[in-house]
C-alpha cells in the first residue's frame, strides 16, 4: 500500500512545483521567450472572482505554461516564440476546458506584448468540479468544454504604464490583443 501512495504522491508533487506562479520576476529573456502583460478576470454569475485562479497556455494537464493572476488581475509572464492559446481555467476546485484555438496570441522571441483586458465570463456550476486523482486529471484534459463569452477591453496606455513601473522597464511594449475566434 505504502508503494501505491507513493507512486500517486510524487507525480503530484511534481504537478504543484512545476505550477509555481507563473508571473514575471525579470523582464531578461532568453532568445526563445517573450513577455505577455495583460489583466484577466472571471465574472460568475455577474460577481467578479478576484482570488485564488489560474489558467494554463497550450495544454491541460501538467501545468507548464499555468500562471495565477494577481488580485488585481495583472498577469505577466513569458512564454517561448509561437503561437499559444489558452487552455484551461481554474478555480479552485474548479475547472473549465476552453478549446484549442479559441483565444490565441503569436508572439516572436525577445519581445514584450500586451495582449489585452480579458474577462471570461464563466457561470461555474457542480459540472466543472475537478476530478481526482491521475485518472480524473487525464480524463478532465480530454474534456472537450463548449466555448464561453470573453469580453475584450483594450487598456494598452494603463497597462504598460504599471508594468514600466513595476518592472522598471524603458523596452517597447507591442499591442497585439489576443484573438477569439
Amino acid at each position: 500500500m505504502r508503494n501505491k501512495l507513493i507512486f500517486l504522491i510524487f507525480p503530484f508533487l511534481g504537478f504543484l512545483i512545476s505550477c509555481g506562479s507563473g508571473q514575471l520576476k525579470t523582464t531578461e529573456m532568453n532568445n526563445d521567450e517573450a513577455i505577455i502583460i495583460a489583466r484577466a478576470f472571471i465574472k460568475n454569475n455577474g460577481e467578479n472572482i478576484n482570488t485564488k485562479w489560474n489558467f494554463l497556455w497550450n495544454e491541460r494537464l501538467w501545468g507548464n505554461n499555468a500562471v495565477w493572476v494577481e488580485k488585481d488581475g495583472y498577469v505577466f509572464m513569458k512564454l517561448p516564440k509561437g503561437k499559444h492559446f489558452i487552455s484551461l481555467l481554474q478555480y479552485n476546485e474548479y475547472q473549465k476546458n476552453i478549446p484549442d484555438n479559441y483565444l490565441t496570441v503569436d508572439l516572436e522571441p525577445n519581445k514584450i506584448y500586451y495582449i489585452g483586458d480579458l474577462t471570461f465570463n464563466w457561470n461555474i456550476n457542480k459540472n466543472d468540479v475537478a476530478r481526482t486523482g491521475i485518472v480524473g486529471a487525464v480524463l478532465d484534459a480530454e474534456k472537450n468544454d463548449n466555448k464561453i463569452q470573453v469580453d475584450l477591453t483594450d487598456n494598452y496606455e494603463n497597462m504598460v504604464k504599471v508594468f514600466n513601473e513595476k518592472y522598471g522597464n524603458s523596452k517597447p511594449v507591442e499591442k497585439q490583443l489576443i484573438r477569439i475566434e
